[in-house]
């Protein structure tokens, strides 16, 4: 089995290393400090930071695996150990917790690495490229009219300046409905970037300019803040590198310029800590923390999904809130609070471990599925934007409310007009 190492996968190996390093001091001196409340305490153990490094450090070699198998299995691969291995292991030897959190992320990592191993093609069906026009159009606005008539047209400017989040995401939610939430997590998560990107491609520039204004209008009435860093991460990964791993190169140098320059200048200027907040707290550890709360609560009671309304039918849902506000009853004093889990934390709520190893089965299944089908590499931002929902999101909510089931269908049909 041919290993490869060369210049690049050893940057990346030494980059990963040092990103986590980074992240430690920015812990200590920033999370540990200003949101001690939330429960990023400093209980620094020594014996859990060698046995954590040591571990991260031998789940570097298989990336070498990877990359001579498969460019978009190596970057996914990449972005675990960055998105969710790393938090979950510097919280394990800071807050000093169990090790449960941290082992059901290596799950997930040895299961990706296994299912890499599995050789599979799938055809992928060609359509008129005219009719394919018409068809995602289509979509797009079909799903967006009924959102822009519901929201009678109110939508709040101040959110571009990041300013009312929550008071617009509240009212939104507030006067919103099933339907609606569908719609919009649909357009946000899978159509509206798809839309962007096949316009780019297809150099049919209105699409694209379609896909912004239905991602613009709905950030302005919802105040959600993936729609705002949707267009970003999409421009990246479209525009920068000619293959997924140029990408991936170029995101990580990226990474280290926000993280060491741009940050700690803008909060400077500002005076305020925002660029620290958005993406040390809420983009690297608040799914890590939320993961171990969903363990500390649900550790041998767990609930067999029957929050759902199918399972429902055979469990009874022992507690009178929903699971993402009741961890935001018990760990936030703030019942309002939407604690939400991505798929570590859902997995061991409904199943215990058993749960995780089911979910790390489905998502690598996944993951092979996508690698199997010729899809044009620029769509990479899209499936980027799809490891943040299984880091903030259930399994089921992902597959359905939040669109995966149309990225599947997309990914036979629209997403294949040029390989690398």
């Amino acid at each position: 089995m041919k290993i490869t190492i060369n210049k690049f996968t050893l940057s990346v190996f030494f980059s990963l290393l040092l990103l986590s390093f980074i992240l430690d001091f920015e812990y200590m001196t920033f999370l540990a400090v200003k949101y001690d409340y939330l429960g990023f305490k400093n209980s620094f153990n020594f014996l859990k930071f060698v046995f954590a490094k040591s571990i991260l450090i031998s789940f570097l070699f298989p990336s070498l695996l990877l990359f001579s198998r498969s460019s978009l299995l190596y970057s996914i691969y990449i972005v675990l150990l960055l998105l969710f291995f790393i938090p979950i292991s510097i919280l394990y030897y800071f807050k000093d917790i169990g090790i449960g959190p941290f082992l059901s992320n290596c799950l997930l990592l040895i299961f990706f690495v296994l299912f890499s191993l599995i050789n599979l093609s799938i055809k992928s069906y060609r359509i008129n490229s005219r009719i394919t026009d018409l068809i995602i159009v289509f979509i797009a606005v079909s799903f967006f009219l009924p959102i822009f008539f519901h929201s009678s047209f109110h939508a709040n400017f101040r959110t571009l300046l990041l300013e009312d989040i929550y008071l617009t995401r509240a009212d939104f939610q507030k006067n919103s409905t099933i339907l609606i939430n569908y719609l919009f997590t649909w357009e946000i998560k899978v159509i509206a970037p798809c839309l962007f990107i096949y316009g780019l491609i297809r150099r049919k520039y209105f699409f694209s300019f379609i896909a912004i204004f239905i991602l613009g209008y709905i950030f302005l009435i919802s105040g959600h803040r993936s729609v705002y860093m949707a267009l970003f991460v999409l421009t990246f990964f479209y525009f920068f590198g000619k293959s997924i791993i140029n990408k991936l190169s170029y995101f990580l140098i990226i990474l280290f310029v926000l993280v060491l320059i741009i940050m700690p200048t803008a909060d400077f200027l500002l005076k305020k800590n925002l660029l620290h907040s958005i993406l040390i707290e809420r983009i690297f550890f608040d799914q890590s923390l939320m993961t171990y709360c969903y363990f500390d609560f649900f550790n041998h009671h767990p609930i067999f999904f029957s929050e759902s309304l199918f399972f429902n039918q055979f469990f009874t849902y022992p507690f009178d809130l929903p699971s993402a506000n009741l961890i935001g009853k018990v760990y936030f004093n703030n019942p309002a609070s939407h604690a939400n889990t991505g798929i570590i934390g859902d997995g061991f709520m409904n199943l215990g471990y058993y749960g995780v190893l089911l979910f790390g089965i489905l998502f690598s299944s996944i993951f092979l599925f996508f690698n199997s089908i010729e899809f044009d590499k620029r769509y990479f931002g899209v499936f980027f934007l799809l490891i943040f929902d299984f880091l903030n999101s259930s399994m089921l909510s992902t597959f359905l409310s939040g669109g995966l089931w149309i990225l599947i269908i997309f990914s036979l049909t629209i997403m294949k007009f040029k390989t690398d």
